[in-house]
């Protein structure tokens, strides 16, 4: 009889809390030991970041679990939440986005001035997104300035530190990135059916966009862009469209010598450029000039045999893609049977001057021949 007026006191003394006994099963992972009740929802070891299988379930065990009447009606939270940055760190394979995603889970942030191995790995992220940047472990100006131009390309929202759900947004982008790199056609049917919470096939086409971006791609990502209806879509593919670079020399090979000089004139209208491309005989670029409008641009180059090659346009999408598809792409001629290769000799100076009023009866005239954008 005693004990029976124990458990009733108890009961009594609990008011709206009902106790119950559940039976769970727990999983050992195979790869590192470690064990898991099943009821948590692992699909992955937290420890060592394998999948858990059926074959990781072992043995029944009691839990005793206790629940209010408040926590009956408030609603339950998912326990595969975080199953999506799971599977990304393990596509990943970087331990060390491992290591930092487990810090700031663990409640650690890298704000201005943070430094240890926590930075450091926020660090590593943004180099590996392509950020110039040294992997110091001191969260200084320059590793927030690569934050926000990796937040600013994927139209995200500056942050000033890089907690938990920050570093969960930089590791989809840059899963998106690195299989845009290996394949960029079966992207978004891979992004799409991750576990967890889905990506929209519109959301990946748009984090697409935003990779090439980032990249310097600037006419893909206006045609990617334009192609899904996602947040600000529209508006960033206007703005892919980039300011001129100034007239002159845009990139040469510095590997080569400077025996002759190559100048390029144009007499153009004002709001239309020109972008030249000199190649080697072997199919190599040598030099890249920009003219806007009218005006002049030089490169020096070794003697030796070239193929010049030019674009002209108005929306100008940077050196990678010129002026995209709707620019006029030609290769230049140099006698009446079509040549497109032409000798310049060490020692010498050359100009081509294009749309030309008056040709010099001095000067050999030069042709040009349709290209097309993508041998551009």
């Amino acid at each position: 009889m005693k004990k029976l007026i124990v458990i009733i006191l108890c009961a009594t003394m609990m008011l709206g809390m009902t106790t119950e006994i559940a039976w769970a099963e727990s999983r050992v992972c195979t790869n590192c030991g470690e064990e898991y009740p099943e009821d948590k929802g692992y699909a992955f070891c937290p420890n060592c970041g394998e999948p858990l299988t059926a074959e990781d379930y072992t043995y029944t065990i009691p839990l005793m679990t206790e629940t209010t009447d408040a926590e009956e009606d408030s609603p339950v939270q998912d326990e595969t939440e975080s199953s999506l940055t799971e599977y990304v760190l393990t596509e990943l394979g970087n331990s060390v986005y491992r290591e930092t995603y487990d810090a700031l889970r663990g409640g650690e942030t890298v704000a201005m001035g943070a430094w240890g191995a926590t930075a450091k790995g926020v660090q590593q992220t943004l180099i590996d997104f392509g950020q110039k940047l040294s992997a110091d472990g001191q969260a200084g100006g320059k590793t927030f300035d690569a934050l926000h131009a990796v937040q600013d390309a994927f139209g995200m929202e500056r942050t000033d530190k890089v907690d938990k759900a920050a570093y969960e947004a930089l590791l989809l982008r840059l899963l998106v990135l690195r299989e845009m790199e290996e394949d960029e056609y079966s992207v978004t049917d891979k992004i799409c059916s991750l576990p967890g919470e889905p990506v929209d096939y519109d959301e990946c086409s748009y984090m697409m966009a935003c990779a090439d971006y980032l990249k310097g791609n600037y006419y893909k990502a206006r045609e990617q862009f334009e192609s899904c209806y996602w947040g600000d879509a529209e508006e960033r593919a206007e703005k892919c469209v980039q300011p001129w670079p100034s007239t002159g020399q845009l990139w040469k090979d510095n590997s080569l010598g400077a025996g002759t000089q190559l100048t390029i004139k144009v007499n153009g209208e004002p709001d239309v450029a020109m972008h030249v491309k000199i190649y080697q005989k072997n199919g190599n670029l040598a030099a890249m000039l920009f003219i806007g409008g009218t005006g002049s641009a030089s490169t020096w180059l070794p003697g030796g045999t070239y193929v010049i090659k030019d674009g002209t346009g108005r929306d100008w999408y940077g050196q990678e893609d010129s002026f995209g598809y709707y620019g006029d792409y030609e290769v230049m001629t140099f006698d009446d049977y079509g040549t497109t290769e032409v000798d310049l000799q060490a020692g010498y100076s050359y100009t081509i001057t294009i749309n030309m009023q008056n040709a010099s009866p001095d000067a050999s005239n030069v042709g040009s021949m349709y290209d097309d954008y993508e041998d551009f």
